[in-house]
């Protein structure tokens, strides 16, 4: 085997990345076509589509779909990974924010309304969870 062999796999992490991309669209986004829904957040999809892969948007969106999926499938490696990237948009964002260009672009609003939802979904949850109201 030599070096140029194309590899017939893709690695995990893209798996897992894609994954999660989906998981975050259908939990936060689900438009059906048979059944138009509008939801708050439908203005990500146009934006999402516009913008770069490796973006602060698409590092969001990664992330959250990764946090739901650790979430859901109680897997401690993948909750491991999400809070790793988590970390990493957070401070991605502080730098965005201090930045006097982006600090005023659509992609890093979106990115600090998609962290606002997912906090506040998150001391939502616990606190129903522990049976505070």
């Amino acid at each position: 085997m030599h070096a140029s062999t194309l590899r017939t796999f893709p690695r995990p992490s893209y798996v897992l990345e894609c994954v999660a991309k989906r998981t975050f669209f259908a939990q936060y986004i689900y438009i059906s076509p048979a059944e138009p829904t509008k939801t708050d957040f439908e203005w990500i999809l146009p934006m999402y589509a516009s913008v770069s892969q490796d973006g602060l948007l698409s590092d969001i969106v990664s992330t959250l779909g990764m946090l739901a999926l650790a979430q859901s499938h109680k897997d401690p490696s993948i909750r491991l990974a999400s809070r790793q990237r988590y970390t990493r948009v957070l401070n991605r964002t502080m730098a965005a924010l201090e930045d006097n260009k982006n600090v005023r672009s659509d992609e890093t609003l979106a990115t600090v309304s998609l962290l606002a939802l997912h906090e506040v979904m998150t001391v939502l949850s616990t606190s129903t969870a522990r049976g505070i109201r």
